[in-house]
């Protein structure tokens, strides 16, 4: 099912991609190991969105996204 997001995305390159993703794989296990795997998921989602712009991210959660129908 074809979906549209309600940002604009950008283009990277691989090597900035993987400068994020580096970063957020580790703040993510950092975060997780800190509250523990059973803990309420918006709390770590809140939280981590937050270490995340700490450190000159861009973050969205919750980003709304709408099914494309046969008039898109």
């Amino acid at each position: 099912m074809p979906v549209h997001n309600t940002l604009e995305l950008q283009s990277i390159s691989d090597s900035t991609f993987s400068e994020i993703d580096e970063v957020v794989i580790a703040r993510a296990y950092a975060r997780q190991n800190h509250f523990g795997p059973l803990f309420d998921e918006r709390v770590f989602e809140n939280d981590l969105a937050a270490k995340l712009r700490a450190v000159g991210l861009s973050v969205h959660t919750q980003v709304p996204i709408r099914k494309l129908g046969a008039r898109d």
